[in-house]
């Protein structure tokens, strides 16, 4: 009985020892996690906490953009194309929303509204950044002084040059990725357009570009019968069209010629 009382003192002295010991070791972690916790207080303390609503709230009204964005997306590629112009990213959603919503308003007024956007938005600043991206393209170094010279005409306003160049830049830059060789005709341009406009999600302008070439490029004409389309790449080409020449024209040809250089890009890589 006596050897065990022993032994409980000794285990109560060697306990004692230990937390004292375990106090020693503990006491740096336990004032670091105080001073931690005192920052913390203090920074939340500074907090303005009516600003992280105020944040919140434009998070929310970005979200609820992004939302009429998706919804509008489809409805856009329509519209645009319908008043004569191609699809492009640069706009950006809000902008997206305001065209489908005048639209859907009043299509009277929404044809001059997005000329005047789009002149607007697209000015030499932007046109340059877009001639800086084709330029960076090994594989259309080739034709890096044409590209310059079609943004150069159009910031002049020398629209009757600057259209024609774009519209034949179009056809290059598609025969030039698919290594063509020999005559190239409507349906084979055609055909080259179906494998290279082929994304189908929502949110891709392909079959929207795909339809402006088509309907709007790709036109064909007779002489002194009625145009039947204000960017006839025939008609145009072929002197048919004298009246082609307008900033809005010169505009979506140069629109037109970014998106396919970007897709081709895409599509072949910077190898071929």
């Amino acid at each position: 009985m006596e050897d065990w009382e022993r032994k409980k003192e000794q285990n109560r002295v060697l306990s004692r020892d230990s937390i004292v010991n375990m106090n020693d070791v503990m006491k740096p972690i336990i004032e670091a996690v105080a001073n931690l916790q005192l920052t913390i207080k203090k920074s939340l303390e500074n907090i303005d906490f009516s600003k992280l609503q105020e944040f919140g709230r434009a998070f929310e009204g970005f979200r609820e953009t992004i939302i009429k964005y998706g919804d509008s997306s489809q409805r856009f590629k329509t519209y645009f194309t319908e008043m004569g112009y191609p699809p492009t990213y640069e706009l950006l959603p809000y902008e997206v929303i305001e065209i489908v919503e005048l639209y859907e308003t009043d299509k009277e007024k929404a044809i001059p509204y997005v000329n005047k956007l789009m002149l607007e938005k697209f000015n030499s600043e932007a046109l340059n950044r877009m001639l800086e991206l084709w330029s960076q393209s090994n594989w259309t170094q080739n034709r890096a002084g044409i590209f310059k010279d079609i943004v150069r005409a159009h910031e002049l306003g020398l629209y009757n040059v600057s259209v024609p160049a774009a519209i034949a830049q179009i056809e290059g830059i598609i025969a030039q990725g698919f290594s063509h060789d020999g005559k190239m005709d409507g349906s084979k341009m055609k055909e080259y357009l179906v494998r290279l406009l082929s994304e189908d999600s929502q949110y891709s302008f392909d079959d929207a570009i795909k339809t402006f070439y088509f309907e709007k490029v790709l036109v064909s004409f007779e002489h002194g019968k009625p145009l039947r389309s204000f960017l006839s790449r025939n008609a145009i080409l072929h002197g048919a069209d004298v009246n082609y020449g307008t900033a809005e024209n010169s505009l979506k040809s140069i629109l037109l010629l970014d998106y396919m250089h970007l897709k081709l890009t895409e599509y072949f890589g910077e190898s071929h």
